[in-house]
This record gives structure tokens, C-alpha cells and sequence, in this order.
């Protein structure tokens, strides 16, 4: 003889609600655990490329900044991440890291001999004036400070003359006039 239960329509609708819900968290999690053994394809990002690389003042910048890098010998790199310029000393705060992990540099100046980071350089704009623009550069001139690095400062539309005396003066005279005469 068939066993009858006798279930109200309001707690069969929760069950059904409840064990939809169960199957749609495990479809969910097997999804994901998929995803983590490295089943991704490019139809999981939604991106496109960047119309260009630099904005106009940066590119005019850029290309009055490499002829007197190189005279001074050094290379230029721009948009360098500070995670790529500065490592962690033993015992830091882990929380420093995730501070400073996703800020970037204008522009770092590197030796030709061993690509070993001198100076960053800030191309500052409109932009730079904004409040949280400048908590920005406050932090990323304090990592700056704390690495032993100088961070030189530039307008927009800094000129050449303008932009060789204060790598000149930043840098030392000195390695400037020496790099400048051992790369000729």
C-alpha cells in the first residue's frame, strides 16, 4: 500500500525553493573549482586595447625625456609599477604592500649597465590637483623617500633644458657629467 504524506502547499513550496537553491550552489561551485584548474578562455575577460599608450603630454614628455636620459646614461621605462621598483625589507607589514602594490611611476630612470632604478619621475597635470590625487602622490612620494629613491617632480610641458638641469641637479652634477661623457 502506497504511503501518503500530507504536506501543506506553503512548506512544499519552501522545499522546492530550498533544494533549487542547493543546486544551483553546487553548479555555482563547480564552476568556479573548473575555472581554478586553469579552464579559463578569453571569453571569460570582456576587454579591449587601449586607443593608445600614452596621453599627448606624456608621449611629448617621453620623447624630450629618452635623448637626455641617454645622454646622461640612462634607459627610461614608463608606467612602471612600484611593486616592480621596491621589494619588502624582512619583517614589514604585509598591509605596507597592499598600499602601494597597484600605484605605478610616470616614468623610472635606470642604469644602462644593470638596469638598477635611480629616479621616478611624476608627470603632474590637471589631474595632480585633485584631493584624491594628491593623497596618491603623498603615499607613493613616502615609498619613494623610504626606498632612497628620488622622486623629481615635472609639470606639464616641462621643456628639455628644463627637464636635463633637474635631472642634472637631482641625480648629482657629477654621475650626470660622468654617465654623459663615458656613453658619447
Amino acid at each position: 500500500m502506497p504511503l501518503a504524506i500530507n504536506i501543506s502547499p506553503v512548506i512544499f513550496v519552501i522545499l522546492v525553493i530550498a533544494a533549487l537553491a542547493v543546486l544551483a550552489a553546487v553548479a555555482i561551485k563547480a564552476r568556479a573549482g573548473s575555472k581554478s584548474t586553469g579552464d579559463i578562455s578569453s571569453s571569460d575577460f570582456r576587454v579591449d586595447p587601449k586607443a593608445y599608450f600614452f596621453t599627448r603630454p606624456e608621449n611629448a614628455f617621453y620623447t624630450a625625456l629618452v635623448p637626455i636620459a641617454q645622454e646622461l646614461g640612462y634607459c627610461v621605462f614608463p608606467k612602471v609599477g612600484l611593486k616592480d621598483i621596491f621589494q619588502e625589507k624582512p619583517g614589514a607589514d604585509r598591509g605596507q604592500y597592499n598600499r602601494y602594490a597597484q600605484m605605478h611611476v610616470d616614468y623610472l630612470l635606470v642604469t644602462r649597465q644593470n638596469y638598477r632604478p635611480v629616479a621616478g619621475i611624476e608627470l603632474n597635470g590637471a589631474s595632480h590637483e585633485r584631493e584624491r590625487q594628491r593623497t596618491r602622490d603623498m603615499k607613493k612620494s613616502a615609498v619613494f623617500g623610504a626606498g632612497k629613491l628620488p622622486l623629481i617632480q615635472f609639470s606639464n610641458g616641462a621643456h628639455e633644458r628644463e627637464i636635463q638641469q633637474q635631472l642634472q641637479v637631482t641625480l648629482g652634477r657629477e654621475n650626470a657629467s660622468a654617465a654623459s661623457t663615458s656613453s658619447r
